[in-house]
This record gives C-alpha cells, sequence and structure tokens, in this order.
C-alpha cells in the first residue's frame, strides 16, 4: 500500500473516532485539523524511529496544520494585530522546519528575529502620520478573505 493511502487512511481514521470523542463528551475542537495534527504526529515520531522516510508527505501535513493555525489565530485576533501575521505565519513554517530537522537553523532565526522587531517598530510606531498608511495597509491585507 502506498504511504499516501496510509496517511490518508490515518486521518480518516483518526477522525472517525475524534467524532465519537465530540459525540460522547463536551469537548469542542475541529476533528479533521485535529486528525491532521495527531496523524502528522505519529508518523514524525515513526521518521525519527527509523520506521517512515516521507518528508514530503510530512512536510505537506504539518505546514498544513501551520496554515489552520494560522487561520484559527487570524480569526480570534484584533484586527490591529494583523500587522504581525506574516511575521506568525512565517514561525510557524520555521517550527514546522525544526521539527522535519532539515538544515541550519540560525539564519532563519535571526531572519525572524530581525522581522519581528521591524514589525513591532512598525505596530508601535502605527500613529505616526507617515507610518500610518503603511499600517494600514499591512493590517487590511488579509481583511477581506
Amino acid at each position: 500500500m502506498s504511504e499516501i493511502v496510509i496517511i490518508f487512511g490515518s486521518i480518516t481514521g483518526v477522525f472517525v473516532l475524534l467524532l465519537f470523542v465530540q459525540a460522547f463528551s463536551k469537548l469542542k475542537f475541529c476533528a479533521i485539523c485535529a486528525s491532521v495534527l495527531l496523524t502528522w504526529t505519529l508518523f514524525l515520531i515513526l521518521y525519527y524511529l527509523g520506521y517512515f522516510e516521507n518528508l514530503i508527505l510530512l512536510s505537506v501535513l504539518i505546514g498544513g496544520s501551520a496554515v489552520g493555525i494560522f487561520s484559527l489565530v487570524k480569526k480570534k485576533i484584533k484586527e490591529q494585530l494583523n500587522i504581525f501575521l506574516l511575521p506568525f505565519l512565517l514561525t510557524l513554517f520555521f517550527i514546522a522546519f525544526v521539527l522535519l530537522g532539515v538544515g541550519s537553523i540560525l539564519e532563519p532565526i535571526i531572519f525572524l528575529a530581525a522581522l519581528w522587531i521591524l514589525f513591532i517598530l512598525i505596530y508601535l510606531s502605527r500613529r505616526n502620520p507617515k507610518m500610518k498608511k503603511i499600517v494600514e495597509k499591512v493590517i487590511s491585507c488579509c481583511k477581506n478573505f
């Protein structure tokens, strides 16, 4: 059986299990999101134990969870904090990168730190008339989506 079918079957099985958990408990969560998260977590552990090798499948699933977390946070935060969505999303992607254990992490950490500092400075200067238009553009970037 192909690895993708195993992954899809695992997600489906966990999804059904989580639907039963929701039916018999008061827990509220997205069963699809949790299914994907639990599946890639299991296969990431299997990867580190040497029983699973497909980093592409893991990357797609982890990236999907990163975008899901991003979307959830975007819905929950105050509009003025939308200015931090880009550094937040890139930080989530970096966490996925670290989880997969590929490549150097020093340069991305430095880049992300600089990006966060830049966006914090822009946020702090949002009342400055010269910066206001830029801040408004960044904040409204994803407003209609």
